[in-house]
């Protein structure tokens, strides 16, 4: 066992599939794309000081308008980040 493997209980590499990939790019909305990002780039971040709460709320309302559910965390009440979680079908 190496020093990674206690620090990243997944596996590290997987098998790419050419076909699933393509599934998924022809799923995704070119034009909503930019939108969100022409959004997400307006907002003031700047750091320092690094305000990141109105990024945050843009990133977790566009998850949950996707069927995730999120969270918005951090070390202060200005520094945020998003935790976004995807219900699966399967058991695990």
């Amino acid at each position: 066992m190496s020093e990674n493997d206690s620090f990243f209980p997944f596996p590290t590499a997987l098998e790419f599939d050419p076909a699933a990939a393509g599934r998924v790019l022809a799923e995704i909305d070119q034009d909503e794309t930019v939108a969100f990002l022409q959004d997400l780039i307006r907002v003031p971040s700047i750091n320092p000081p690094g305000d990141t709460r109105d990024v945050a709320a843009i990133c977790a309302a566009n998850l949950g308008d996707n069927c995730f559910d999120t969270r918005i965390v951090g070390p202060t009440e200005t520094h945020r980040n998003v935790v976004a979680t995807l219900a699966g079908t399967g058991e695990g």
